[in-house]
């Protein structure tokens, strides 16, 4: 009787949890879960020509008029490299193909090349309506969720789908690009001349900040040095379970400048692990992460150098 009345709790605890849990991941994943199903339904019946009028008619508030005007407008999209539009983890394709298409279109990005995209808008507006279910839940949670703008202070929804002030895409920029690039004049000046992103953004105090910077760099077979710089800024408001931004940046000598790759908040833990004092120095096997496509380097592992450097402190 005991081990049923037991069982019987930890079925109500389990049941309650995961209610609660599904309760947030509506909260947070409506609609852009049920567009991105309607996408991937048009795709399956062979009608990809729909997605661009499925966006305009089902995106909430005026997110489909500021992508608009964003796309014609924003100088961002060269600040941004390339990425493998692939999850390991879940070993599936991340966002639809033909979506992407659409999205580099009005963007004027170099078209995709099978699994080779643009990063910037893969990760911003393709991870929006990607519905591949990973280890970590859905890509779309580190702009719906909330966490960066309560952790660094920011007004809520600034850097959601539903900003009110400049556009997702190019806040994000503004955002990353104020760390990834903060000791590059020319591209924090470009960061300044554009006029997309919100200007709370662009003039946001980025020196106050204080955080580590884990710097993997490697010598490719053809001469090229590349360097992996994954940036961790922890939080400086609200913490929960996530309470660093996780910043990855690439800077491979075969291109003019650095460029963004990713960014999401992750646990203060995995940052500890990250740059364990252990895993640093010279002669260390080095890849890249985080969906990054750097040609001759992704898919294999070089030795290299791995070291943690401090910014602003």
């Amino acid at each position: 009787m005991r081990i049923l009345v037991l069982a019987g709790l930890f079925f109500l605890f389990t049941f309650s949890f995961l209610v609660g849990a599904s309760r947030n991941t509506i909260a947070n994943d409506s609609p852009w879960l049920e567009i991105g199903n309607e996408i991937n339904q048009a795709i399956a019946q062979g009608h990809p020509e729909a997605i661009e009028s499925i966006l305009a008619r089902r995106t909430p508030g005026a997110f489909w008029r500021n992508l608009n005007a964003e796309s014609q407008s924003t100088r961002l999209i060269p600040l941004w490299g390339t990425s493998i539009n692939f999850d390991e983890g879940a070993r599936g394709i991340i966002v639809a193909p033909e979506l992407l298409d659409v999205l580099f279109a009005k963007f004027q990005t170099p078209p995709r090349r099978d699994r080779i995209v643009h990063a910037g808008i893969e990760h911003v507006y393709g991870y929006l309506f990607s519905n591949l279910q990973t280890p970590f839940g859905y890509k779309r949670a580190r702009w719906v969720d909330g966490d960066l703008e309560r952790g660094f202070g920011l007004p809520p929804g600034i850097l959601s789908p539903m900003t009110l002030e400049g556009a997702l895409f190019s806040n994000v920029t503004a955002f990353f690009g104020g760390i990834g690039f903060s000791d590059h004049p020319a591209l924090l000046g470009a960061l300044a001349a554009d006029r997309t992103a919100s200007p709370l953004l662009k003039n946001f105090p980025y020196r106050t900040l204080r955080w580590k910077r884990l710097k993997e760099t490697v010598q490719l077979p053809d001469g090229a040095i590349v360097t992996l710089q994954t940036d961790f800024v922890p939080f400086t408001h609200i913490r929960g379970a996530n309470s660093v931004l996780l910043l990855y940046t690439v800077i491979d000598s075969r291109e003019s400048h650095p460029k963004l790759i990713s960014g999401f908040p992750v646990a203060q833990s995995f940052m500890d692990r990250a740059i364990d004092p252990t895993g640093l120095g010279n002669q260390r096997d080095i890849i890249t992460r985080y969906n990054l496509f750097v040609p001759g380097f992704t898919g294999t592992t070089i030795r290299g150098k791995r070291e943690v450097i401090s910014i602003h402190e």
